[in-house]
């Protein structure tokens, strides 16, 4: 069973009763403030699942409500966040235009994830309203929403470069740009160096590469921290494109599409790499081992290849070898070959 079961059936259960509710205002507020609390119980947000079940209680709320033929017509429920889910593509643009601060992260996923939606009317309204949306919330709904999206955005076929550069002006935001990398220090699991990956999209976390690499708990997130740092641009796969393998059976698979940018903030190569190479983790010292390959002319070279090829990590003494073998045989040598 799912870890999340108990929380997604109490969700429902609120929402069932929040739509059951009658459409005053006051009412609503104090129906959804429970419902609000329980959401911050998901983690992770299984968000898919959750839209399709807010989806069903709507439809379900509504054919409940619908009137005999020649009946009264109820007064209109007015708009939630639950109706960012809802089934109508106009309900789904209008609701985006009026909403205000989001009340949780999981809503809030919710909202940047219409930057996917199937209706280009939606899409565009989410372009128009995400950054006032999340310049009145709290930073720390924004960022939650943005750690548990980055790490899949890249595989929203939907998602174009002008809602792309919508995530980039909400990572902009230094608030949530501040929060969203204490999260990416602080947390022990969970991907987030695919987190930081994604973010690298805009030059918002460029001046705390360096915190990432010696504070990150992670050693993914320390070694992609000084990859980027080493290498001064950051990469990131920026979607998917179909490749023909086989066109005589009509075989093919998606390859994953990348981008990049040159940073914002410029750190000394060489100070970089001692530091990498004195991480506790040979993931990390690796990253270094490798930079180092291909940049023999660097000062110092020859002793951080000695300290490498003295590394306990057999994967990272290879590469010390190898820069000790290309000094050898060219003290000149500014390049080097994977070993």
């Amino acid at each position: 069973m799912d870890a999340n079961t108990p929380a997604t059936d109490l969700l429902r259960t609120l929402i069932r009763r929040f739509l059951a509710q009658p459409a005053s205002m006051q009412q609503a507020t104090d129906a959804f403030a429970g419902l609000t609390a329980a959401s911050n119980m998901l983690q992770p947000f299984a968000l898919e699942r959750m839209e399709r079940q807010i989806r069903e209680e709507i439809m379900a709320n509504n054919a409940a409500a619908c009137p005999p033929r020649w009946g009264r017509q109820a007064p209109p429920r007015p708009l939630t966040w639950l109706d960012l889910c809802n089934a109508d593509g106009y309900v789904r643009e209008r609701c985006l235009r009026c909403l205000g601060p989001a009340p949780s992260a999981f809503f809030m996923s919710l909202a940047i994830r219409r930057l996917n939606d199937w209706v280009p009317e939606v899409r565009a309204s989410a372009r128009e309203n995400l950054f006032r949306i999340a310049s009145i919330s709290e930073p720390s709904h924004v960022a939650g929403a943005l750690g548990q999206l980055l790490a899949t955005m890249n595989t929203w076929g939907r998602m174009q470069a002008d809602e792309s550069r919508v995530v980039g002006h909400l990572m902009a935001i230094e608030a949530v740009a501040g929060t969203l990398i204490r999260q990416i220090i602080q947390t022990t699991n969970g991907p987030q160096a695919a987190i930081l990956v994604q973010a690298a999209r805009t030059q918002a976390l460029d001046h705390s590469l360096l915190d990432l690499a010696t504070q990150a708990a992670q050693p993914a997130v320390r070694a992609t921290a000084y990859r980027f740092l080493l290498e001064d641009r950051a990469t990131w796969a920026s979607g998917r494109a179909w490749v023909w393998t086989d066109l005589t059976w009509c075989k093919g698979r998606f390859e994953p599409v990348f981008a990049r940018r040159q940073l914002t903030s410029n750190w000394p190569a060489q100070t970089v790499l001692k530091s990498a190479l004195e991480d506790r983790s040979p993931h990390v010292r690796r990253v270094g081992g490798q930079f180092l390959a291909k940049h023999l002319d660097m000062p110092d070279a020859g002793a951080c290849a000695a300290r490498l090829a003295a590394d306990r990590s057999s994967q990272v003494a290879v590469w010390g070898r190898h820069a000790l073998t290309r000094l050898t045989e060219d003290p000149r040598s500014s390049a080097a070959t994977t070993p």
